[in-house]
């Protein structure tokens, strides 16, 4: 038995060294690495010291603001692990087992040179006493700065960042955190749950049973009419009014995607969408819940009556594409709807029946997969129109 565990810890020794130290950067290598430091939280430790770090200051990604191709976007911040740990602890915070996350595996920059973390670190602030008069908002600003950027959160940071490599390390870091916090006992037992250093993975040390991050799948269809010259958006009761999106839903055990998609369809307008194909693009998404989103176009006769579920939507109407590019506009000089009050303000007192529900002002900003497919039918229809055919 002894020499069999050597045997395998020599295999292991091998296959680190193998992809670490002397071969070129490559995917395969990279994603060894990964899977070899989520298994052995011992190794992961010993290289926390060479890695990068980003973190997140109660939930709110540290970022720099920059500019590309004229438009400001946030960028994380990484920090080498040494410097960021040395800066928290002035301030007595710490990095400790329990708020870190193995996000990425960095290539080496050099031949020879090993891969590094990419570590997530979350650090939670005490909120002082309401009584206590100090303003926590600039606390935390300052704290920000000094360690060298400024907090945004993390909804602002995702519909905002150009990065979509970026974007995903904040989707994957904010799931798992969360999924660790949450899950603190084992759901088959009630033992306790032994999470791996990476949070790849938690084990009961009861009945021995492994669990994993969970994910959420999501379908998301954009609908046209046959002419492809309308678009059928949505908007939600939960969502402010004016900005409509295409229509989504989660997934339930035992249906696939397509059915999934179908599903939501039937369910939030209740019409039937039998041409459904898949569209070659994803989206991980964090808030709320953990989720994957899958996307779909599909075809439904403008003529067709709507049943529309009242208590998820507040209104369903079909769009022109000309309506869907001045909302895009609209959008992009102003993602963060903040012009929507005076524009609304506007329409009522030109005429006071106006009916603000039905109106499109906004789709939903660029960092979200809503807004890819909402742009790329009404900005390259005849792509659209060719795969729903």
């Amino acid at each position: 038995m002894i020499e069999l565990l050597k045997s395998k810890l020599l295999l292991l020794t091998y296959n680190i060294k193998k992809y670490s130290t002397s071969t070129t950067s490559n995917y395969v290598g990279k994603i060894n690495v990964f899977n070899y430091w989520s298994e052995n939280c011992g190794e992961l430790k010993k290289m926390y010291s060479k890695g990068k770090v980003i973190v997140l200051l109660d939930e709110a990604p540290l970022v720099k603001i920059i500019k590309v191709n004229g438009a400001i976007t946030p960028r994380l911040v990484r920090f080498d692990y040494n410097d960021i740990e040395k800066k928290l602890k002035e301030y007595g915070l710490r990095i400790e087992n329990g708020n870190t996350v193995l996000l990425d595996v960095l290539p080496p920059t050099k031949m020879g040179y090993d891969y590094k973390p990419l570590i997530g670190v979350s650090i939670p602030l005490n909120q002082p006493e309401p009584m206590s008069g100090i303003n926590f908002i600039e606390l935390k600003k300052a704290l920000a700065k000094d360690l060298g950027g400024q907090c945004i959160s993390l909804i602002g940071c995702i519909l905002t960042m150009t990065s979509q490599i970026e974007r995903n390390y904040l989707a994957k870091f904010q799931s798992t955190i969360e999924w660790h916090k949450t899950y603190k006992l084992c759901p088959r037992c009630g033992g306790q749950l032994i999470k791996k250093l990476a949070k790849t993975s938690a084990t009961c040390d009861n009945c021995l049973k492994t669990f994993y991050p969970t994910i959420h799948p999501v379908s998301m269809t954009i609908i046209t009419d046959e002419t492809n010259e309308y678009c059928l958006l949505v908007n939600h009761l939960d969502s402010v009014k004016g900005m409509f999106t295409v229509v989504s839903g989660y997934a339930i055990p035992g249906e696939s995607l397509i059915d999934c998609a179908r599903r939501g369809i039937a369910e939030e307008i209740g019409l039937e969408c039998t041409n459904l194909l898949i569209i070659n693009a994803s989206q991980p998404w964090p808030i709320e819940e953990s989720s994957l989103i899958i996307p779909f176009c599909g075809v439904v006769k403008m003529t067709s009556k709507m049943d529309i579920a009242f208590h998820k939507i507040e209104c369903a109407r079909w769009f022109s594409r000309k309506e869907i590019l001045e909302a895009i506009k609209r959008t992009d000089n102003d993602p963060f709807l903040k012009n929507l009050p005076s524009l609304i303000a506007k329409d009522l007192e030109e005429d006071k029946n106006f009916d603000v529900e039905s109106k499109l002002y906004y789709v939903p900003p660029p960092g979200t997969l809503a807004s890819m497919l909402i742009r790329a039918w009404a900005e390259k229809p005849n792509g659209f129109l060719d795969k729903a055919n």
